[in-house]
């Protein structure tokens, strides 16, 4: 085949700069995960016990917290955090409207009000003069994204909220091992909201935690994950507590099993060694996309912060790269490159478009960014050859096509 045919993209009838498909995330799963879920299966016990309570244990200690809340999934930590704030009917609380819609959601299901704030351009976080502006006398509570694992502007939004006698909440689902100012993201905040989806760098199948330094926040959570019942089973069943138990308030059925927590102790002992296969990656993108003609890559973060590296975005300019973000994926596609879109813009769903009403002149640096957006692979299963690949491809489309 000639020189001219392997230089074209896939797209055009050239030859896909890969042979195998490459996801954009894939759940790093080994035999010590296998051997840890088969223990907890012959163990006899499955539901909420030991193994839980050591991973809470574990990841309050990575996060530099005294207590933390093992859940179902990521959304019923927003959602049982933004209870604990005390967020109800008549309530606003300000978000980002670049974020999966269950951080929207959850804000909805107590019975309050989002109110979508813009974006900052460079680091797709929350804009702190965008929130202040968004502020009312309703306002109770900032729920703050660290979009792709880089922490918001802590300092900036601590004083918002103190000024504003308002509740931080951290929807945290991509910033397990993030930092700020030389400390752990989840010091910042009263409560913090993580996720354990198969795509997240640390898995438990499905599940989440709530992250608190409140003792009473904490029992009471404990209470609220299952049905509001005053002690769990295992607590009952090791003595613990006497075999009596109550019910003293509304609770939930999102209470993690020992089956999501013995994955998640192997994937928690493992969190900083895959943390450091992604930076080298990271690194091979950064090193092979500058200065691509109409591709943007992440910026850089802070001396003292740490960022989490959970996904790799780049924003597509499609009059620099004379193809739009659509395309620009179909053309990695067959490459055998996979992507993402994280995320299209909350207000323009439908359920929001409909419930807010706001226009993309309102939002127009999250509407801009939704518009260009591109998730490349990114997980520590990928070789170094796997992320040229990438990175070829990138380069061989925006050659052809700019």
């Amino acid at each position: 085949m000639s020189s001219v045919t392997r230089d074209r993209p896939a797209v055009v009838g050239g030859t896909p700069v890969r042979e195998t498909f490459l996801p954009f995330a894939v759940p790093q799963i080994g035999d010590e995960e296998i051997a840890a879920v088969v223990d907890t299966l012959r163990s006899g016990w499955l539901a909420t016990g030991p193994r839980t309570a050591e991973f809470e244990r574990a990841f309050a200690e990575y996060v530099e917290m005294p207590h933390a809340v093992g859940l179902t999934s990521g959304t019923a930590a927003i959602g049982l955090a933004l209870e604990m704030a005390g967020v109800g009917p008549g309530d606003e609380v300000v978000t980002t409207p670049l974020t999966y819609v269950a951080t929207v959601h959850e804000i909805v299901h107590r019975g309050a009000t989002p109110v979508l704030a813009d974006i900052d351009a460079r680091t797709f976080n929350l804009a702190p003069e965008a929130v202040a502006q968004r502020l009312t006398a309703r306002t109770r509570a900032l729920l703050l994204v660290h979009f792709a694992g880089r922490p918001c502007a802590m300092d900036a939004f601590a004083e918002i909220a103190r000024r504003g006698g308002l509740t931080l909440v951290s929807d945290s689902a991509h910033a397990i091992e993030t930092r700020y100012a030389g400390r752990g993201l989840a010091t910042w905040f009263p409560l913090s909201a993580y996720s354990f989806h198969p795509v997240k760098n640390l898995m438990t199948g499905e599940g989440g935690m709530v992250a608190t330094g409140d003792g009473a926040w904490a029992e009471a959570l404990r209470a609220l994950r299952l049905h509001g019942v005053t002690s769990d089973a295992w607590s009952r069943r090791d003595g613990t507590v006497g075999p009596a138990w109550d019910v003293r308030r509304l609770g939930y059925k999102c209470n993690m099993s020992d089956l999501q927590a013995s994955l998640g102790l192997v994937q928690l002992r493992h969190l900083d060694e895959r943390l450091e296969r992604r930076e080298a990656l990271w690194a091979i993108y950064d090193d092979g996309l500058a200065g691509v003609r109409g591709v943007t890559v992440p910026p850089e973060e802070p001396a003292g912060n740490r960022h989490a590296r959970h996904m790799y975005n780049v924003l597509i300019d499609p009059q620099r790269t004379g193809i739009g973000r659509a395309a620009f994926c179909d053309a990695l596609r067959r490459e055998n490159v996979g992507t993402g879109h994280h995320y299209p813009a909350v207000h323009r769903t439908t359920l929001y478009r409909e419930r807010l009403a706001l226009t993309d002149a309102e939002l127009p640096r999250a509407s801009s960014v939704s518009d260009r957006i591109v998730t490349l692979p990114l997980h520590p299963g990928m070789s170094d050859a796997d992320a040229r690949t990438v990175v070829e491809a990138v380069r061989r489309i925006v050659e052809y096509y700019g």
